[in-house]
């Protein structure tokens, strides 16, 4: 049994649960912990992806159907970057329709993508990817759809 101030920081005015499993975990915490600064602290937002593709079938294509942006997938993120269009067998592209769908996108710009949960089977429990504006022209031009 682990004690309920090793799980979640008694100071901690979040009160963030921290599951550590080594030296390794808890020296990450420790180094987080440290850090002189917030994400807000440094005028940054998180938010997760806007799309949900099963909630979104009618908007879902094939990758480059005119029109459509690039429906991002926690499987297009390799090696530090979005790997896009991707073999995947699931249709990457998004395709607004109307006002509704439009707020879903988010402006093309810099990003970085997180994986929010990562197979065990990963070297790395946290994956991430930066996506560009130079990337989306890469790929597709314009805003992303973050599913």
């Amino acid at each position: 049994m682990i004690p309920y101030d090793e799980l979640v920081e008694p100071d901690d005015p979040n009160q963030f649960i921290r599951i550590t499993m080594n030296d390794e975990d808890e020296d990450a915490t420790r180094t987080v912990a440290a850090l002189p600064s917030t994400l807000v602290d440094l005028g940054l937002t998180v938010s997760t992806g806007r799309v949900v593709d099963f909630r979104s079938r009618d908007s879902l294509v094939e990758a480059g159907v005119p029109g459509s942006v690039p429906l991002v997938y926690p499987g297009n993120l390799r090696s530090g970057e979005v790997n896009w269009p991707r073999s995947m067998g699931k249709a990457q592209g998004f395709v607004s329709h109307c006002d509704k769908d439009r707020k879903m996108l988010l402006p093309s710009g810099c990003y970085v993508l997180v994986k929010r949960f990562s197979a065990k089977e990963e070297r790395r429990r946290i994956v991430a990817a930066m996506w560009t504006a130079r990337a989306s022209i890469r790929s597709w031009a314009g805003a992303c759809a973050c599913g």
